[in-house]
């Protein structure tokens, strides 16, 4: 019976899956719905939008879990550097689009108010502000995650490739529990992050976690691929509960708080996402025609729209102004669209910039023999 379904041979799927790309464009725009609950006459299109952000969690551990089980897996601060390099100048200019936007209804023309609030964001600025250690506002909210991840991968990525044959199976599903649980049992709302808890925040802990279970998934799909792959009939099957798992978790995300323990049924979405990208990268169930197509486009454009939201919110929400409901949206959806080119063009050309001024400070030191030989 199962020989309609599965075939006992090594899986051959191509190294590029355009799903993960779709699907980080998808979960963005979730998180994206969730944030309307702050703008003036709105409230959230997606109550428990939040949780998107364990999807992005756990597939950031899937592709560190591929790091590791390399032979030449990179050492901790090579491996951190090169996970920040390609983000971090998006970070860094849209912080500082939504500083603005934040700043103007607030310090308006006092160049007093400007100055003051420059340090408060240091830490945010420097991704270091989930470690528990923060002074002043917040001005560009979603940046927690990009924070959160990085402080967990440079605290588990040394643990993980030292007992990785721990790790990568068992261990890596104990600590994501164990996490989950501390979350759970401070605040039953898995979406807290700023809560601060022993020596970090929440949100360090809830990155510990997601990250852990995408090194499980990694080990599981990994494992299952290797002995077996499947055949056109259970491809069928499996797209079909793939874009079932898919619409039972939008559908929560969109009207979860209708259920009694609405908090609780967060942990049950984490195990059908956990559920969902198994499927995704396994490659059971995969949409073939997509693999004529690159959606790594879908990939940048879905990290410009989650960092260039905030701040136009944050504006509409401190402004004041007396707009009707279809005006405030106007203007919501014109400032992220407005922020976002803003952010792109800062990142291109103010590397440029960087470059060359580079050129003008520094100098290439010539290298010695005796370096050469060291």
């Amino acid at each position: 019976m199962l020989k309609k379904f599965f075939k006992i041979s090594p899986n051959t799927a191509k190294a590029y899956n355009p799903e993960v790309d779709i699907l980080r464009l998808i979960f963005a725009i979730a998180v994206f719905l969730h944030h309307f609950n702050g703008i003036p006459n709105f409230t959230s299109f997606l109550p428990r939008g939040f949780l998107a952000v364990e999807f992005f969690f756990m597939i950031s551990g899937y592709f560190m879990a591929h790091k590791l089980q390399s032979k030449d897996s990179p050492e901790v601060d090579t491996f951190i550097f090169k996970k920040i390099a390609p983000i971090y100048p998006v970070v860094l200019v849209s912080t500082l689009i939504a500083f603005v936007l934040r700043l103007i209804p607030i310090a308006g023309l006092s160049l007093k108010g400007w100055l003051v609030s420059i340090p408060t964001s240091f830490f945010e600025v420097s991704m270091l502000w989930m470690q528990g250690l923060f002074v002043g506002r917040t001005y560009n909210n979603p940046s927690w995650y990009i924070s959160a991840m990085i402080i967990a991968m440079a605290v588990i990525y040394p643990l993980f490739k030292r007992y990785w044959n721990y790790f990568s199976g068992i261990g890596s599903l104990v600590l994501s529990l164990v996490c989950y649980s501390i979350i759970f049992n401070n605040s039953p709302r898995i979406s807290s992050f700023r809560v601060f808890w022993f020596i970090t925040t929440l949100g360090v802990i809830r990155a510990i976690a997601g990250l852990s279970l995408g090194v499980f998934l990694y080990n599981c799909s990994l494992r299952v691929t290797r002995s077996f792959s499947i055949t056109s009939i259970g491809n069928y099957i499996f797209m079909a509960i793939k874009l079932i798992l898919l619409a039972l978790i939008c559908l929560y995300m969109w009207k979860g708080t209708v259920l009694k323990g609405v908090a609780k049924w967060d942990y049950v979405i984490v195990v059908f996402i956990f559920a969902f990208l198994f499927l995704v990268f396994s490659r059971w169930g995969s949409i073939t025609i997509l693999n004529k197509f690159d959606f790594r486009w879908c990939n940048s454009f879905s990290l410009y729209l989650y960092l260039n939201h905030y701040g136009i919110r944050h504006f509409l929400r401190d402004a004041n102004l007396d707009l009707t409901k279809g005006q405030t949206l106007f203007v919501f959806l014109s400032g992220v669209v407005l922020s976002m080119v803003l952010c792109y063009f800062g990142v291109r050309y103010g590397s440029r910039l960087l470059k060359a001024l580079s050129k003008h400070i520094f100098i290439p030191r010539e290298t010695s023999p005796e370096d050469a030989k060291s």
